[in-house]
């Protein structure tokens, strides 16, 4: 009698796990704090609340920070004029610090955010006096895990100012259409940015950021211009973000052309030409590939279960027990690689269905 056990996949980086974040459901899971002077790496199973202002990443939090400084968002400014970016302030940037008592026109659309400013007061005055404009850069340093596909991470957000969002920059590069991005709603304002009352529930401004994202380190940066006196800053995420990993493996099946099979046909996802495999611990040949499936020639070992491991650069996954050496193939069951493998997998060596969640 065969064993009829299920296998799971394993990678030797940060577990892969279903993005199920908690903006829209409220749903709690571990967040991934930063450690003191770094920033929070994002992975497909980080609380996208992160992004949110004023988070708290404490693990009994039930809400937003009420008072002191951000967990990661920092704040700098220049004297509002025209055409700034990100290189017209001279200041460095500091960490923002929650708003203690928000005006009442200021709208905060979620339970797991709130206002930040430059400082707690969210008084302008003090800083730019006889009533000067400014121009506000909010910036937000993540790492991006490896196990994570950067060309299809994408985060839904809206963002609130006193008073309007004039440009966001993903690691230096201007997102709206005029700045040679794709995000039409930019710049809000109008005619009157420093006038503008951006902080109801029906101006904010609502984006999706899916341009200019990499592996490894990301900043993301949002413009406000603010006339005075108050000034202040409200970013939450408004919808379930994408994050993929860069490949998956979902099944390894033996393709059967004589009473022995001798290749193997592994699917999946973002298989390419440099994808490899082993089974057991010796290298198997790839034949052919897609970017769903890949074909393996089984090399000689010892009869039994064994790992069959999938690489794709620096990512690796293994279906645990994926195949059974010397499993013998029903007449029925004999195929060619060139022949139609869609019923194939329904013997001894094909043990379930599996899309790279950790090993358990």
């Amino acid at each position: 009698m065969l064993r009829d056990r299920t296998r799971r996949s394993k990678s030797k980086l940060a577990p892969i796990a279903a993005l199920i974040f908690a903006a829209m459901t409220g749903a709690a899971l571990t967040a991934m704090p930063a450690n003191a002077g770094t920033v929070p790496t994002i992975d497909c199973t980080t609380d996208a609340n992160v992004f949110n202002t004023a988070y708290d990443n404490s693990p009994t939090a039930t809400g937003p920070l009420l008072t002191g400084p951000d967990a990661n968002w920092k704040v700098t400014s220049v004297l509002g004029a025209p055409g700034t970016d990100l290189n017209s302030p001279t200041e460095p940037y500091a960490d923002a610090v929650v708003v203690d008592a928000p005006p009442l026109a200021w709208f905060t659309p979620s339970n797991k955010a709130a206002w930040i400013s430059h400082q707690a007061d969210a008084d302008q005055s003090a800083k730019y006096v006889d009533k000067a404009n400014a121009d506000y850069f909010y910036k937000f340093d993540f790492a991006l895990a490896a196990n994570v596909d950067a060309p299809s991470f994408a985060l839904n957000m809206s963002f609130y100012a006193d008073n309007s969002v004039a440009e966001i920059y993903v690691n230096g590069v201007a997102q709206s259409v005029a700045g040679g991005g794709t995000i039409s709603a930019l710049p809000t304002g109008g005619d009157l940015p420093y006038m503008y009352e951006g902080y109801k529930s029906d101006t904010a401004t609502n984006v999706v950021l899916n341009q200019n994202w990499q592996t490894g380190n990301n900043s993301l940066v949002v413009k406000i211009q603010s006339g005075w006196n108050k000034e202040g800053f409200g970013a939450t995420i408004s919808g379930v973000p994408t994050c993929k990993p860069p490949m998956e493996v979902i099944s390894a099946q033996a393709i059967c052309d004589n009473e022995h099979p001798k290749s193997l046909l592994i699917t999946g996802t973002g298989f390419d030409s440099s994808t490899t495999v082993k089974i057991g611990d010796v290298d198997a040949a790839v034949t052919s590939f897609t970017e769903t499936t890949l074909i393996a020639t089984i090399p000689k070992l010892s009869k039994g279960w064994v790992d069959v491991t999938v690489t794709k650069g620096e990512f690796v996954l293994t279906l645990t027990d994926g195949f059974l050496v010397g499993c013998e193939c029903a007449e029925e069951e004999h195929l060619s690689d060139e022949g139609d493998h869609s019923d194939e997998g329904d013997h001894h060596s094909e043990r379930g269905n599996h899309r790279g969640e950790p090993s358990s």
